[in-house]
């Protein structure tokens, strides 16, 4: 009976050292699960994405090659500032695989809330997947000794604003351009009466919603309702013009550096 005892006493002593044991190595098992989910896994099941702590935000962004190269890449960020004061002379620096490649942003002055647009070319010697750290450098107009005056700033301090760029990289699909565009570029309109003058603004060819379109004229013989369009959900911006006397008038339309035109014919 006190053999039976001690077989007893084992088994238990057993599964206790089991269940002791068995929790650290499900512990140790799921650590290493993690440890290869967050830096063993490829990036291709990464969320692609473009982010900024602070000092300015990453609207939008495209990474794509460059038509005609089979080297080059072309990184364009389209950026917002959303401090409550301008910034002046943006740039942007790249910096992947110890290489730093800078561009300058357009435009050079960004009011409080306004986007920019940033575009740089790069060695394509990343692979199937773009990781890479982006600086954004600009002057603060905010903390000029002399303040903001009239739209500018002097001696402004310079600030740097890291963000990170991850993108699951696609050598099949070439760069767009970035531009705005006025359909149609010749119009006809009536002494007396208005018409609406449509526009779009492409980022790297993808027409973008919710931007603010300026409108101006070169002849006060006409007048726009707003002098400005939004491009709402449907991506195309309006504004209503409206003739006073037989001419040709010519419609600016610009955003962030960009413009295109268009001629009216009042008859």
């Amino acid at each position: 009976m006190g053999g039976g005892h001690i077989s007893s006493h084992r088994g238990q002593a057993a599964i206790e050292y089991l269940i002791t044991y068995g929790w650290a190595i499900l512990i140790i098992v799921a650590a290493l699960g993690m440890l290869y989910f967050y830096v063993g896994v490829p990036m291709s099941i990464q969320p692609n994405t473009c982010d900024f702590v602070v000092g300015v935000s990453c609207s939008n962004y495209n990474v794509a090659m460059v038509s005609g190269s089979k080297s080059t890449a072309n990184v364009s960020l389209m950026m917002e500032n959303p401090q409550y004061y301008p910034i002046k002379d943006p740039v942007m620096t790249v910096s992947i695989s110890g290489k730093n490649y800078t561009a300058a942003c357009s435009p050079a002055f960004v009011n409080p809330g306004a986007t920019f647009v940033c575009a740089s070319n790069i060695l394509d010697n990343f692979g199937s997947h773009l990781k890479a750290n982006v600086y954004i450098s600009e002057y603060n107009c905010g903390l000029s000794k002399y303040g903001e005056f009239n739209g500018t700033c002097a001696d402004p301090p310079m600030q740097i604003y890291k963000g990170l760029l991850y993108d699951t990289f696609n050598k099949n699909i070439t760069v767009l351009p970035t531009r705005i565009a006025v359909v149609p570029q010749t119009q006809t309109l009536a002494v007396g009466s208005d018409e609406y003058v449509n526009s779009s603004f492409d980022f790297v060819g993808v027409p973008t919603p919710s931007v603010t379109l300026n409108y101006t004229l070169n002849n006060t013989d006409a007048r726009f309702q707003n002098g400005k369009g939004f491009t709402g959900s449907s991506e195309v911006a309006s504004d209503r013009l409206y003739a006073l006397h037989s001419g040709t008038v010519e419609v600016t339309v610009s955003y962030d550096g960009y413009s295109a035109n268009a001629i009216i014919t009042i008859s």
